[in-house]
């Protein structure tokens, strides 16, 4: 029979975890979130949650690195995350926001399309996987305005897709020739609609 000491060790994260949520929720200001990001790769996600929260909970500041580095953004309490992961965690902070969903349904759906975007969207991803992926993205936003909510309301999953999209070599070069409009027209139609929600 294990005792008390032996069932602290598999829960010590969970509690941790819960002290820093409640600290960080505690906080007498905004929280503060430090990013370093390059204009080749911008934090779009971070930044669309940080903007859509307001500066009355979280103050970013962006230092502009130069050359192509991915963004880290530096969240007191918890450290150094990918732009992503610093955008769940604002988000899920913050859950009256709807960034993340309005039901444990959609903030599933959420966390499925960044790993969407972290993964099958990513900028090192060959062009012929990108093209598979982006067909499979077309085909889900056949019947709908908004990858989560049906309302049409943008979620983080929208965005870290976009962004991921707005960052891919290839899915850029296809939007210059002209030629994503007739092989992806849900995703163009999707792209419109969430650039002009900004």
């Amino acid at each position: 029979m294990p005792r008390g000491n032996e069932l602290e060790g598999p829960f010590a994260c969970c509690r941790r975890a819960n002290r820093l949520l409640a600290a960080s929720c505690a906080m007498p200001g905004p929280l503060r979130v430090s990013v370093a990001a390059s204009h080749t790769k911008p934090p779009i996600a971070t930044l669309w949650a940080a903007n859509e929260l307001g500066a009355q909970k979280v103050e970013v500041e962006v230092a502009w690195t130069p050359g192509g580095q991915s963004a880290v953004a530096q969240v007191p309490g918890v450290g150094a995350l990918s732009d992503v992961n610093a955008a769940r965690h604002l988000a899920r902070i913050f859950g009256g926001a709807g960034l993340y969903g309005a039901s444990a349904l959609q903030r599933g759906e959420v966390d499925s399309w960044l790993e969407f975007a972290a993964g099958e969207l990513a900028p090192q991803v060959a062009a012929a996987e990108l093209d598979v992926s982006v067909r499979r993205l077309d085909a889900t936003l056949a019947m709908r305005t908004a990858l989560v909510d049906r309302a049409g309301d943008l979620t983080l999953g929208d965005v870290a897709v976009l962004g991921a999209l707005r960052a891919h070599p290839a899915f850029v070069s296809a939007v210059k020739k002209g030629t994503a409009a007739e092989a992806y027209p849900h995703v163009t139609r999707w792209t419109a609609f969430a650039e002009a929600q900004r």
